[in-house]
């Protein structure tokens, strides 16, 4: 899309404004900055992207403009597509008995989201992706 980038980090930026939410139908979908949307969501769902500047919650109450140089991208999902199950797999086995191995299943239909997440390894490694998801889930940023 014309004036949108991503860096190798995964940082988005959109006619030079760096995107610090990403929404699904215009809530967060369970991280504020949408990375497991990104990661995880199938193309064939979206209906259309909108691209906005980012408001704080007194502009969205009051009407007021936004003073952000930030950028929010909102996916909606055609609604006849708002439902599904979207799963990951991840195993490894080397030698010495080395393993690595992680899951996640989630559920979502409109408004109701529920996941199942689960890791182990024994080579001392933290599953990015995981322990990602379980910061974001502990620090209480996802939605109810």
């Amino acid at each position: 899309m014309p004036g949108v980038q991503m860096d190798n980090d995964g940082k988005i930026t959109i006619n030079g404004k760096e995107v610090d939410q990403i929404t699904i139908n215009g809530k967060p979908f369970f991280d504020k900055n949408g990375k497991i949307a990104l990661q995880n969501l199938p193309a064939d769902i979206i209906k259309n992207i909108q691209f906005t500047t980012t408001k704080t919650k007194e502009e969205e109450l009051s009407g007021k403009s936004s003073k952000s140089n930030n950028a929010t991208i909102n996916f909606n999902i055609d609604e006849k597509k708002n439902k599904g199950l979207i799963s990951r797999l991840t195993l490894g086995y080397g030698s010495d008995k080395r393993y690595e191995g992680s899951g996640l299943i989630s559920y979502f239909k409109n408004d109701t989201k529920i996941s199942l997440l689960a890791a182990s390894n024994n080579i001392n490694s933290r599953d990015f992706r995981v322990m990602r998801f379980l910061t974001v889930w502990v620090a209480g940023e996802i939605p109810g």
